[in-house]
């Protein structure tokens, strides 16, 4: 199942900061009550994390987005949303130019050298069995 956590974020607002915090303390209350019954992810990350969204992605990007999440615990999960044509998304979705550049650097093939470097390795769902 996967599990929305919120990743930290040390430059957002004091608003943001106790929205996330509040957020986080309702998901682990959800959680525990399905603790040992059902696996998921135990942290989750996005290009959302980076606050400003880049116009175009690249290593430092998913770089950044690693670096918070702590290799000790199992499974984080690397949301993406990858498109092919944005326009297409349009008045479905707000995350079209997004998804695009996430597509966009998909198609390079770094990102599990950039995950192995960061001390994670790619894998998917069926790797929680």
């Amino acid at each position: 199942m996967r599990v929305p956590w919120v990743a930290p974020d040390r430059a957002a607002s004091p608003v943001r900061r106790i929205k996330r915090a509040a957020l986080a303390g309702l998901l682990g209350r959800v959680a525990s009550q399905w603790q040992g019954r059902v696996r998921w992810n135990d942290g989750l990350g996005s290009v959302f994390d980076l606050g400003t969204l880049p116009p175009y992605l690249e290593d430092l990007h998913y770089q950044q987005i690693l670096a918070v999440m702590p290799t000790e615990l199992p499974v984080h999960e690397l949301m993406v949303h990858p498109v092919a044509d944005a326009g297409a998304m349009k008045g479905f979705t707000r995350v079209g130019q997004v998804g695009f550049a996430e597509f966009e650097y998909l198609r390079k093939g770094r990102l599990a050298a950039v995950a192995n470097e960061a001390g994670f390795r790619i894998g998917s769902y069926r790797d929680l069995w």
